[in-house]
C-alpha cells in the first residue's frame, strides 16, 4: 500500500528505476534494432500487467522496442525529470497510453550504459518542442507525433492516460512529428467537444475509406477495373526496351552497397543541412533540403526510408533504373538559428543529369508486351509492393545517355515494400508480416495467381510462369555477399536481413520452380 502511495505521489511510477533507465541486468537483451510497428490501440489489447513488479523485465514485451503514431493529449514533466507524455490513437481517441523520455543526466541515469541514447531521445523531444513552436510543453497537445520506445509495464497508481494493459513506452528512443498541429490546445469544454466530434467524424470517415477501397478491389478482381494495354501500334525495339530495363551483363559485379551512382554522390552523415520545406502529402514525413554544397536533397523519414533503399538497390541489380538514393542512420537538420539531429532518413539528391518529365501509367504505356515489363511486376510481387500506384513512377529526361538510353521509366517510390500487401494501412518494413505472406497462390488457365492484396489487381493478371522463371533467374544470379550489402546500404542489422533474404530465397526458388 505505501508503494502504491509513494508512487501515486509521484505523478509516474518511482519504481522499476533500473528499468525505466535501461540499468537493469538484462537491458542487453533488449532487441533494439528490430522494431515493431503497432498501434495503441493494439498495445492497449494486449495481456495486462497492472500489478507491482520487481525491478527487472518480467514479459517479452520489456524486451521490445516498438513503434507507434499518435495524437499528443497530454504533457507533463514529472518530479524525476521525466517527460510524462499521454497518446491517443488517431482512428479512436479513446484508446490512449503514456509514453515517457527520461532526463540522461538525472541521478541513477547518468550511469545507464544507454545514457547516450536517453540523450538522444530527449533532444529529438526538445527539438520536437521547438519546431511546433510551443512556449510550453502542454502547448503541442494535437499533434501527430511517431514515438520508438521500449515496453514497459508501470503499476497502476491511477496516472492519467494508462493503458488498459498498462503498457508504456519507456524510456522513449525516437520522437518526431509526422504532421502539422490538428488542433489548438484545449482549454474549455466547448473545444473538448470540438475535439471529440472531428475524432468521430475523423474515425467514420475512415471506415467509409475502408468500404470504398473495398468496393475499388472488388471491381478490379472481377475485371470492372482499368484495363492493361500497350500505348504502341508496334512492339517496342531494343532502344525503347532500354528506357525501362537494359540487360546486366555485370550483374555479379554490380556494388549494392554502393548503388548504381556510387559512394561518391552519397550525402556527408556529418553535413548540416538547411530546411528548404517540409513534404506535405503521402505517408512518410519528410523535407526537401540542401546540403552545405549547395546540393538539394529530398529526405524521407519514418519506415520506408530502409525499404526504400533495399528495393531500389535490387531493381537497379537486375537491369530497372533508379535513381541515386542513400540511407543515413542519423543526420542534422538546421532551421532557422537552431541544429537538431533527426532520426533515419533516405536522402534522394536533385539532380541536373535527371530531369523529372511527369509520371508514366503501370496500365497504359508501351512496355506491356514486353518481358522487361512483366518481369518488373513479379519483382514487386517479391517484394510485397503494396502500393502500385501510377504517381509512384517517374520519367527522367537525362543530359547524356546512360545504362542504353536519355529517357528513362522508373519506379521512384518503393518505400510500401517488405510488409503486408492491402488495401487500408497495409504495414512496410514488418519483418513478421513479410516472412508469414504467401508469393505464388497457384498457375491457372496459364498464368501465375499471386497472393497480393493490393488495389491494383488488373497488373497482375497476365503473367506467365515464363515471366516469373524469368525474374527470379536474374535475382538467383545475386551472390550472398551482395544480398546482404543491400541490406546493409539501408542500414538493417546482420540478424533482421538474413530474415528478410532466406524470404526473399524462398520466393526466388518458388519462381525457378514454376
Amino acid at each position: 500500500m505505501s508503494a502504491a502511495l509513494a508512487a501515486f505521489g509521484g505523478g509516474c511510477a518511482l519504481s522499476r528505476a533500473h528499468v525505466k533507465s535501461l540499468r537493469d541486468r538484462d537491458a542487453s537483451r533488449i532487441q533494439l534494432e528490430t522494431v515493431t510497428h503497432t498501434t495503441v490501440a493494439a498495445l492497449n489489447a494486449i495481456r495486462s500487467q497492472c500489478g507491482p513488479a520487481t525491478d527487472h523485465r518480467a514479459r517479452d514485451e520489456e524486451f521490445r522496442v516498438y513503434e507507434v503514431v499518435g495524437r499528443v493529449a497530454r504533457v507533463k514533466r514529472e518530479r524525476d525529470h521525466d517527460i510524462h507524455v499521454v497518446l491517443e490513437d488517431p482512428d479512436d481517441p479513446r484508446e490512449r497510453m503514456v509514453v515517457e523520455s527520461d532526463d540522461p543526466d538525472f541521478r541513477g541515469n547518468v550511469a545507464s550504459p544507454y545514457r547516450e541514447k536517453l540523450a538522444a531521445a530527449r533532444q529529438m523531444f526538445d527539438d520536437f518542442v521547438k519546431q511546433s513552436g510551443a512556449r510550453q510543453l502542454n502547448n503541442v497537445r494535437g499533434s501527430i507525433v511517431r514515438v520508438t520506445g521500449v515496453g514497459f509495464f508501470d503499476m497502476n497508481h491511477l496516472q492519467i492516460g494508462r493503458s488498459r494493459s498498462c503498457i508504456e513506452l519507456h524510456p522513449i528512443l525516437a520522437i518526431e512529428r509526422v504532421s502539422e498541429q490538428s488542433s489548438k490546445p484545449v482549454t474549455d469544454a466547448r473545444v473538448n467537444s470540438s475535439s471529440a466530434f472531428h475524432s468521430l467524424r475523423s474515425s467514420t470517415h475512415n471506415v467509409a475509406a475502408r468500404f470504398a477501397l473495398m468496393g475499388l478491389f472488388v471491381l478490379r478482381h472481377v475485371g470492372l477495373g482499368p484495363h492493361v494495354h500497350t500505348t504502341s501500334e508496334a512492339a517496342p525495339d531494343t532502344g525503347q526496351v532500354a528506357q525501362l530495363w537494359t540487360e546486366p551483363t555485370d550483374l555479379e559485379a554490380r556494388d549494392l552497397f554502393a548503388g548504381s551512382w556510387g559512394l561518391d554522390a552519397a550525402p556527408n552523415p556529418d553535413g548540416v543541412y538547411s530546411f528548404v520545406d517540409e513534404k506535405k502529402n503521402g505517408f512518410s514525413p519528410g523535407y526537401d533540403v540542401q546540403a552545405p554544397d549547395g546540393t538539394e536533397w529530398s529526405v524521407k523519414m519514418g519506415p520506408e526510408a530502409q525499404t526504400e533503399v533495399v528495393a531500389s538497390r535490387l531493381l537497379w541489380a537486375v537491369g530497372y533504373h533508379q535513381p541515386p538514393v542513400y540511407y543515413l542512420p542519423r543526420w542534422t537538420l538546421s532551421r532557422g538559428s537552431s541544429a537538431a539531429l533527426q532520426g533515419p532518413a533516405r536522402f534522394r539528391p536533385k539532380m541536373n543529369a535527371l530531369s523529372a518529365k511527369g509520371t508514366w501509367s503501370w496500365q497504359r504505356n508501351p512496355f506491356v508486351p514486353t518481358r522487361p515489363y512483366r518481369g518488373l511486376l513479379v519483382l514487386m510481387m517479391m517484394l510485397n509492393s503494396t502500393d502500385l500506384r501510377n504517381q509512384n513512377n517517374v520519367v527522367y529526361q537525362l543530359a547524356e545517355e546512360r545504362d542504353g538510353a536519355r529517357r528513362w521509366y522508373l519506379v521512384r517510390d518503393l518505400g510500401a515494400t517488405f510488409g503486408e500487401t492491402g488495401l487500408y494501412r497495409p504495414r512496410r518494413n514488418y519483418l513478421q508480416g513479410f516472412e508469414k505472406h504467401g508469393f505464388i497462390r497457384g498457375v491457372d488457365h496459364g498464368y501465375v495467381r499471386f497472393e497480393f492484396h493490393g488495389l491494383q489487381q488488373e497488373l497482375i493478371r497476365q503473367i506467365s510462369p515464363a515471366d516469373v522463371r524469368w525474374m527470379a533467374d536474374l535475382l538467383g544470379r545475386l551472390s550472398v555477399s551482395q544480398w546482404h550489402d543491400a541490406f546493409r546500404a539501408a542500414g538493417y542489422p546482420p540478424e533482421i536481413a538474413d530474415r528478410y533474404i532466406a524470404k526473399l530465397h524462398e520466393k526466388v526458388e518458388a519462381g525457378r520452380g514454376l
